[in-house]
């Protein structure tokens, strides 16, 4: 399960129920955050709403970066727990 940031406003519920494949990017600004076992690994989730805007977490679900909150679940598939945040590379699926 996931939730979608706005993408700077130009959220619409037509992503709710939406797929999409992710991947850990290690060469991303948080890449030493993925998993060394599955940095070829990818989860599938479903968006289940939207990344809440508020001040607790302006920085990650109020700008233009799209940003996904991941499943304590599915992060582990991709990213170790202990790093708190990922790069990654998503992509819608059908």
């Amino acid at each position: 399960l996931s939730t979608l940031s706005g993408f700077g406003g130009d959220w619409d519920m037509s992503n709710c129920g939406r797929c999409f494949e992710i991947k850990c990017d290690p060469d991303g600004e948080w890449g030493k955050n993925c998993r060394g076992d599955r940095v070829q690994a990818s989860v599938v989730v479903v968006v289940t709403d939207k990344c809440p805007c508020d001040d607790r977490n302006r920085r990650w679900c109020c700008g233009d970066a799209a940003h996904m909150d991941l499943s304590f679940e599915a992060y582990g598939e991709v990213g170790n727990h202990g790093g708190g945040v990922i790069s990654t590379a998503f992509r819608p699926i059908e």
